[in-house]
């Protein structure tokens, strides 16, 4: 305690973290310290080094998990520091973090046989690399991007070639329709930062937020890796963007106030339901248009209320009631124009005018009456030539053409327990609102046989219906293809390749979205469900000469997995699905080697001539390996 608190002896240092680790969980790294520790790793490996307890801020009151978390520095960071215990050295403390160019290590030697010909001196020399220290073990830092330039945050610099740039690009929203015509766009990134003005924050995955102070250009940013982000731009506007689900949950009373226009766009089913009453009101022109099948329905009364009221219908209008039907108005008409009127009672049939007035009966030729027996109140029956009053017939009424535009008059597609008596359109929406509701079942039969058998040695998969797309001529991207994934999911949206569904080799746009559907449903929901850090790098391509041109085939990767695990997951997907081939994939490139794996399955059962295989650079030629699946890493 003496030489903690009565040494007076102060003792900077400056090192670099190779471990941070802690088993104890108190932000504390190894770090090893330039002059006090030799950079060679066999004589004092990083596991020696002694751990250094890192300094928080006054603003941060660590205690209680009250605070900062004392988290920040990486592997190959460099930080400065004292010595608690003064001259035994035995107890570092981190002060701060250094920031400076990343060196570029592994420099060629164009005399390898001498280090010190080297032309940066024996420390760059490769062989020696391996065993030297003040850098980060594991290889990870300095990122590549960052050697040989400033540790200082490319944002904070106005680089505008950061990660998030291109994501953004790739997944901007543009030419989104509104209701009745015209089209809006998701803005692009409002970044305009210049040094110095531009404060950043980004974490080691990738999550970034901006405070940014650049005149003329200021701006707020959250960004999320996979691309959610909320930002606000100089003039005050906010775009807030979501990637994934989004769920908003109040516990108390919400309001929403939009001063300007408002305009809500919504791809896929909606459903609203208000657990109390509702009043909507509209001080202008409410219009309310479907374009497929409409249902008003009330447990109670209906009331339409209004100065006048017009219904028209192209076809045929029904009004039918389990009890009775009451229409008055202080003038009734009702003109068949092109045809008969008929009027009908299973009981007795009334008609009757004022006391004071004429009851009219006009036939054009003749009129008819057949019954057993006819009575008056007044006794005899007279029949005398008259001329009847004419009452002239009420102006006919012509159907508003206001839903042509609209393409209301399509003939609807029939023979369809997916289309019913909607539009094409309609139908799509349908399917989706079915899957999505997990109303798999009533949409898509599938097979009462899934499991193993036992004959071939394989897993059985649903039998899914596609009946359905013979009725479409095209095919957005938003369609539902499983509980988890869509058509574009499949086709346009891949991570690394995009192509929008066509027919090619002899099959048809239909049976191609068929398959990605039978792929969707057996083996990429269930690989979902087992490891949900799947992504689909490669889908449906063009071409000829690959499963993927049939849509059965994809190419996948896992974000939260090593290549190296990369052997596990192909081997669990071979024991779960139905699949035709499953090829674990190996390529060598600048920055290593990478992985993936590619995996098909067929709606008919069929296999591949090689059903399993590793592949390194495209062949199965050593090191690669036919029938069989090989961990190289």
């Amino acid at each position: 305690m003496r030489n903690i608190y009565g040494n007076p002896t102060f003792i900077w240092w400056v090192g670099v973290v190779e471990d941070r680790q802690d088993p104890e969980k108190l932000g504390r790294c190894k770090v090893r310290v330039v002059g006090y520790h030799t950079s060679d790793i066999k004589i004092l490996p990083k596991e020696n080094l002694p751990w250094a307890l890192p300094m928080t801020p006054i603003t941060s009151a660590s205690t209680s998990g009250v605070g900062v978390a004392p988290l920040g520095p990486v592997e190959g960071t460099w930080v400065v520091g004292w010595f608690l215990d003064g001259e035994e050295k035995q107890q570092p403390i981190m002060m701060g973090t250094l920031t400076g160019y990343p060196e570029i290590s592994n420099i060629s030697n164009t005399n390898p046989s001498n280090p010190d010909a080297h032309p940066t001196g024996p420390l760059n020399d490769p062989r020696l690399a391996a065993q030297r220290g003040f850098k980060d073990p594991n290889g990870v830092y300095p990122k590549k991007e960052y050697q040989g330039k400033q540790d200082t945050n490319k944002l904070a610099t106005g680089d505008k070639s950061h990660a998030y740039f291109s994501v953004k690009s790739k997944n901007r929203k543009t030419s989104i329709k509104k209701s009745s015509t015209g089209t809006w766009s998701e803005p692009p990134a409002a970044f305009g930062a210049r040094y110095p003005s531009n404060q950043v924050t980004e974490t080691e995955a990738g999550h970034v937020i901006e405070l940014d102070n650049t005149p003329n250009a200021e701006r707020v940013h959250i960004y999320h890796k996979k691309g959610t982000y909320i930002e606000i731009d100089v003039n005050g506007t906010m775009v807030r963007k979501v990637v994934g689900d989004n769920y908003e949950v109040c516990d108390r009373n919400g309001y929403v106030y939009v001063k300007g226009a408002y305009n809500l766009t919504i791809g896929g089913a909606t459903k609203i339901l208000l657990e109390n009453d509702v009043d909507i009101e509209v001080n202008g022109a409410l219009s309310v248009t479907g374009h497929g099948s409409t249902l008003v329905q009330s447990a109670k009364t209906v009331q339409v209320v209004a100065n006048a009221i017009d219904i028209s219908s192209k076809s045929s209008i029904r009004l039918a009631a389990e009890g009775r039907v009451d229409i008055q108005g202080s003038d009734i008409y009702i003109n068949a124009k092109s045809g008969m009127f008929a009027a009908k009672a299973a009981g007795d049939l009334a008609l009757q005018s004022g006391s004071g007035s004429t009851a009219s009966l006009k036939g054009g030729l003749k009129a008819q009456i057949d019954a057993a027996m006819i009575t008056t109140h007044g006794g005899a029956i007279s029949v005398q030539m008259s001329k009847l009053p004419i009452y002239s017939t009420p102006d006919t009424v012509s159907v508003s053409t206001e839903a042509a535009t609209n393409e209301l008059t399509r003939p609807d597609s029939s023979g369809s327990i997916f289309l019913g008596d909607s539009l094409e359109e309609d139908a799509i929406k349908l399917s989706e609102n079915r899957i999505k509701s997990k109303d798999i079942l009533d949409t898509i039969p599938l097979s009462k046989t899934i499991g193993f058998d036992n004959t071939t040695g394989s897993v059985v998969g649903y039998q899914v219906d596609t009946s359905e797309f013979k009725n479409y001529s095209n095919f957005p991207t938003s369609l539902r293809l499983s509980e988890n994934y869509t058509l574009g999911d499949v086709s346009t949206n891949c991570l690394a390749t995009s192509f929008d569904v066509q027919g090619q080799n002899g099959m048809t746009k239909q049976e191609i979205v068929g398959n990605l559907k039978y792929l969707a449903v057996n083996v990429l929901d269930k690989v979902y469900a087992q490891y949900s850090d799947v992504v689909i790098t490669s889908g449906f391509r063009a071409g000829s000469g690959s499963d993927h041109n049939k849509g059965v085939a994809v190419d996948l990767q896992f974000t939260s997995h090593s290549f190296s695990e990369y052997y596990d997951i192909a081997k669990w997907i071979k024991d779960n699905t139905p699949y035709k081939q499953i090829l674990l994939e190996y390529a060598t490139r600048a920055t290593g080697t990478i992985s993936w794996i590619h995996v098909s399955a067929a709606p008919d059962g069929s296999k591949s001539a090689m059903q399993i295989g590793t592949m390194v650079n495209h062949s199965t030629v050593t090191p690669g390996v036919q029938n069989a699946l090989v961990n190289l890493l």
